[in-house]
């Protein structure tokens, strides 16, 4: 083993990171250098330049002449053997304070890593508060894991699998170990490569980044957890007085996790509406749920408080309310809002919502039954839109008078916030059965109409992208779908309210002209964050992508019904390029076959048990709204 390890010093290194950790982290006061597991002794001489003396121990006596022939002090020692080394080392100290520990590349070749460190924290306290300084190989790099999916293991003389490592260690494992061994980090200058020792043979599609599935396994990776091109962890540590208990895994789920984490974002303005939500959950048939009330600040969190406060309390435990201003600094805005709810989820399932929404009874039962088909699809389930109009001075923020961010509990919000009058029919706006095509092609989709798994999140690190605010939630949506793949409940769950005639600065699906608020630019910007993501095809999509390449380039009737524009070449048409043409034929063709699937999935919804179990909730409200307005014709007269 001579030689093997005989490496050199140079900037940009892990050694230079290490050294720059000791000169920040030295105790004040000490003189000397202790390297456990030194080796050849590569930061010797960068050591002595902060003029501190440096003293390495090790067990390859080819490495400790090395460093005394170089003018440092070296001694031939077992650092796996805590008891004899701290003898030792006192032997060789004399005296002399300590001003620092390392061990660099040294931890991943102990058998009893997590003793020697126990001891070496114990040891370190009685010194002085000596700290430590690491370097260690990450087992988790993306190399590394890209490797292991395709069987490989490689194991190399030096570098990430050297041969003689037996412990192994990524950001999370070495967290845990150092704690439990009674180290508390202090410092990190990590030394990252994007290609490591391990980005071999050269002709491995997986691991390059142009190739389709290397760009797919790189976003996975780096979405996922940090620490995706970390080759070395270059820590610095401060010993604890008492040994830290060892940190548990946190599990994405415990058993008393509810199926379904419902995440709202409220601005606590419109009261009546998120009464109709939450009292729509309270009479679910299945109570397998649990709701998070994201609001953007205290004012909006005591008026959200008190439009759940009259219910029962097996319906109030279930609610978390969530205050954004609490805990971050973002300005408010409805992705954020709904990264604030994910991070506060504990379902296995996630749907966000509005608190203009209403769902149908047997919505989470619908969802429950399609993910335990199903796990870890998307569930996606048909969405109808009801037009609404807000009754004059129902859009105030607070009733007159009242401070929204000094009000106390006794803020009691009027019927200024209330009110709204039903303009329509309900109406179906998203059919049930919605996949990764019919998405795309209908950038309008409402993001209410899935419940994702909460590993999307969870595992993969994905999230709302607040960059594209305008259309977060249709980006999400087709990302997720990319990631998790699609099925459908087949029935239609839920229902959000179009607002006529909603002020600026209130979320309104409807409003402006905009489908659920989408404007070009906002697509157009969500699409080119898409572009810049390699999206995957579930199966079955290879026949749908050809079938939708020969609708669109081919001349060949197959239109539905009696409108469909003849296959004739418009060449005599001075303005009419063939290829605009057949995107018109297309667009007919494609709004033939929604027009008929509406037709189908509304007989389906009025056909649903969810539609004939909600029918007493509608004629309630009905009747609430009749008398609302006859009190309020009678105040004025």
């Amino acid at each position: 083993m001579a030689g093997t390890y005989d490496f050199s010093y140079a900037p940009g290194t892990p050694y230079a990171h290490a050294v720059e950790l000791v000169g920040r982290w030295r105790r004040p006061g000490g003189t000397v250098l202790v390297d456990l597991g030194c080796g050849y002794g590569a930061i010797a001489e960068p050591v002595r330049a902060l003029g501190l003396t440096y003293l390495g121990i090790d067990q390859e006596p080819a490495g400790v002449a090395s460093i005394v022939e170089r003018g440092g002090e070296a001694a031939v020692g077992d650092i796996s053997d805590p008891a004899a080394l701290f003898g030792q080392l006192d032997d060789a100290l004399g005296g002399r304070p300590v001003a620092a520990f390392t061990m660099l590349d040294a931890v991943e070749h102990l058998p009893n890593a997590s003793d020697v460190l126990v001891a070496l924290s114990r040891y370190a306290h009685a010194a002085g508060e000596v700290p430590l300084i690491v370097s260690i190989p990450n087992v988790s790099h993306r190399d590394l894991g890209i490797k292991l999916l395709l069987g490989r293991w490689d194991v190399t003389p030096t570098g990430l699998l050297d041969a003689t490592h037996v412990r192994f260690f990524s950001p999370r494992g070495l967290a845990t170990t150092m704690a439990a061994a009674g180290w508390s980090e202090a410092d990190a200058h990590d030394f990252d490569l994007e290609a490591s020792d391990q980005h071999f043979p050269a002709d491995c599609v997986a691991l390059e980044a142009d190739t389709p599935i290397g760009a797919l396994l790189r976003t996975l990776r780096h979405t996922a957890a940090p620490g995706a091109t970390t080759n070395q962890f270059v820590r610095a540590y401060r010993p604890e007085t008492t040994r830290v208990p060892d940190h548990a895994p946190r599990a994405p789920t415990s058993p008393s996790a509810p199926f379904l984490s419902i995440i709202v974002r409220s601005e606590g303005t419109r009261r009546a509406t998120l009464e109709d939500l939450v009292l729509s959950l309270a009479g679910q048939t299945c109570d397998d749920w649990e709701l998070v009330l994201v609001v953007p600040g205290a004012g909006a969190a005591r008026r959200v408080e008190h439009a759940v406060a009259g219910y029962a309390d097996a319906v109030r435990a279930r609610v978390e309310i969530v205050d954004a201003a609490a805990v971050t600094d973002r300005p408010w805005s409805l992705p954020g809002a709904a990264n604030l709810g994910i991070d506060a989820a504990r379902g296995r399932y996630v749907a966000v919502l509005d608190d203009d929404h209403v769902a149908f009874g047997d919505w989470v039962e619908m969802l429950r039954s399609a993910a335990s088909q199903h796990p870890g699809r998307a569930i996606h389930v048909g969405v109808a839109s009801q037009r609404v109009v807000a009754t004059p001075g129902a859009w105030q923020r607070h009733p007159e008078g009242v401070d929204d961010t000094t009000a106390g509990p006794t803020l009691t919000p009027t019927a200024a916030i209330d009110a709204y009058d039903v303009v329509d029919r309900p109406r179906l706006s998203s059919p049930p059965g919605i996949g990764l095509l019919e998405l795309l092609g209908a950038p309008a989709a409402p993001a209410c109409a899935y419940a994702l798994p909460r590993s999307f999140f969870s595992d993969l690190g994905e999230r709302f992208d607040e960059d594209v605010a305008g259309a977060a939630d249709w980006e999400l949506a087709v990302r997720a779908i990319a990631r998790c793949g699609v099925r459908t409940a087949g029935v239609v769950g839920l229902m959000w309210r179009l607002w006529d005639g909603a002020p600026q600065g209130i979320h309104d699906p409807g409003g402006a002209g905009r489908p659920h608020g989408m404007d070009y630019d906002a697509w157009a910007a969500a699409l080119s964050a898409l572009d810049r993501r390699p999206l995957l095809l579930d199966r079955g999509m290879a026949s749908q992508l050809a079938g939708l390449a020969a609708r669109a380039g081919s001349g060949a009737t197959t239109d539905r019904g009696p409108d469909a524009i003849p296959a004739t070449s418009p060449a005599t048409s001075p303005t009419t390029s063939p290829a605009t043409y057949q995107s018109l034929r297309a667009s007919v063709r494609n709004l033939a076959l929604a027009k008929a699937d509406a037709e189908a999935a509304v007989a389906a919804m009025r056909a649903s048990t969810s539609w004939r179990v909600t029918a007493p909730m509608r004629r309630a409200a009905r009747l609430l709204r009749r008398a609302a307005r006859l009190l309020r014709t009678d105040s004025r007269g």
